[in-house]
């Protein structure tokens, strides 16, 4: 356990300095290396590069590539106007079709900030406009966009996958119960509150032929997650190859079908996709250096010992993993902290019988949550700065929000079907 508290003593120490974290992480695991001589450095450049060398972490890229796209090219609008068109006469409709939105773009995108980002500044300025308090409006927008990473295909199932060797496939299955539970918890809960704060106006109903029209307009959108999940759970095609197909589908429908997306937008949307994909491998090679130094000196195993050895009651094993994650996810990045905790707490997780697909939901949904967090919450600081709100502002409905999102969690914990029903119906 000294090892860890040396290594995570200086990765503070570093972030402290207002270091990039894969960089505080990088440099802690390179010093401890060399001064304490367990983990030879070759080891440690060897392990950082070959981190990289994964047929399946392509589809990490290729996934953002395809989200770019598809929020370039106008997908957002027409899902909004569909939403709109079904669910426009409900008690809190705007805030409802919001969740709705941020469903279906994550089933799109795989990217939380993606999602919060682009269906926010469609619907925060519309709810805004329909008596919606603005931090309510940013709030929602803020935790109903964590559900990217959750709905497939998920970009953190894949990194989840990769590092424990589990079934991608399998993974994203187990993603769209805990998906769907919390998109209902969410819509419950902005009913009730427009109900009780009088938020929204009354819309007509939208006749049939508007119906025929938002849905004609948004199908080749919609089509999209069924040509992905489809082809992976077919057999057709593997997770990297259906993210190759998404992005080629994106960048059609995006050109010739919505035409909202132009040939001049591609060399911009690839430069950002490039330093967002960069930005996560550097994070995932430092992270899996330090895994390889736990690893090395048997660090998970003595974890699973220590605590086993207090308790071996399964609920608190997991009612304390989630407590860990949820701190950890507030401070660390939902990838690097995957790549640290997943080798960490798997043989902790699958010594009491926990199935490891059920513990990579579990996993991805409390780090999912730190994306909505302070005091690095990336998809807080994205809906308030889209808003041109402080952060702090949000916090009066924040954290219901976030309640809303651990009672999810908790039901998703202690109800493992919910997680891993699909992936065993489909074996």
């Amino acid at each position: 356990m000294q090892t860890v508290v040396i290594v995570l003593g200086l990765f503070l120490l570093f972030l402290s300095f207002r270091i990039a974290l894969p960089l505080a992480l990088g440099l802690a695991v390179v010093i401890f290396a060399l001064i304490e001589g367990s983990l030879p450095i070759d080891v440690v450049w060897q392990t950082f590069f070959t981190s990289f060398d994964s047929f399946t972490l392509l589809a990490v890229p290729f996934f953002m590539l395809a989200g770019d796209f598809m929020a370039a090219g106008g997908i957002s609008k027409r899902l909004v106007r569909l939403a709109n068109a079904y669910l426009g006469t409900l008690t809190g409709s705007l805030g409802i079709v919001t969740v709705v939105c941020c469903m279906f773009f994550a089933a799109v995108s795989g990217s939380a900030p993606a999602t919060a980002a682009t269906i926010g500044a469609l619907l925060v300025p519309a709810m805004v406009a329909e008596n919606y308090e603005k931090s309510f409006a940013t709030s929602l927008t803020a935790c109903a966009g964590a559900l990217g990473p959750i709905i497939p295909p998920s970009i953190l199932f894949i990194v989840f996958g990769t590092i424990t060797e589990q079934s991608v496939s399998a993974l994203f299955l187990a993603g769209i119960g805990p998906g769907a539970l919390i998109g209902v918890i969410l819509c419950f809960y902005v009913y009730f509150v427009s109900k009780k704060k009088g938020f929204g106006n009354k819309h007509e109903v939208a006749s049939k032929q508007e119906k025929r029209e938002a849905l004609k307009e948004a199908s080749w959108s919609l089509i999209l997650p069924v040509i992905i999940l489809g082809s992976i759970y077919s057999g057709i095609a593997t997770p990297t190859e259906a993210a190759v197909v998404a992005c080629v589908y994106a960048l059609f429908v995006g050109i010739y079908i919505n035409k909202d997306l132009k040939w001049k937008d591609i060399p911009h949307i690839f430069v950002t996709t490039a330093c967002t994909t960069g930005y996560c491998l550097v994070s995932l090679g430092a992270a899996a250096a330090f895994a390889k130094l736990l690893t090395m000196n048997s660090i998970p195993i003595i974890l699973a010992d220590w605590i086993t050895s207090m308790t071996d009651s399964r609920i608190v094993i997991l009612l304390l993993i989630n407590v860990i994650l949820l701190i950890a996810g507030c401070f660390i990045e939902p990838i690097p902290a995957i790549t640290i905790f997943a080798p960490l707490m798997m043989p902790l997780a699958t010594a009491v019988g926990v199935d490891p697909v059920h513990f990579g939901c579990v996993m991805v949904l409390n780090l999912t949550l730190g994306m909505c967090t302070p005091p690095v919450g990336v998809n807080l600081f994205v809906s308030a700065g889209m808003a041109q709100i402080p952060v702090h502002s949000m916090f009066k409905w924040l954290f219901p929000c976030l309640a809303c999102m651990v009672l999810a969690l908790l039901i998703v914990t202690f109800v493992p079907v919910l997680s891993t029903g699909l992936p065993g119906l489909l074996n």
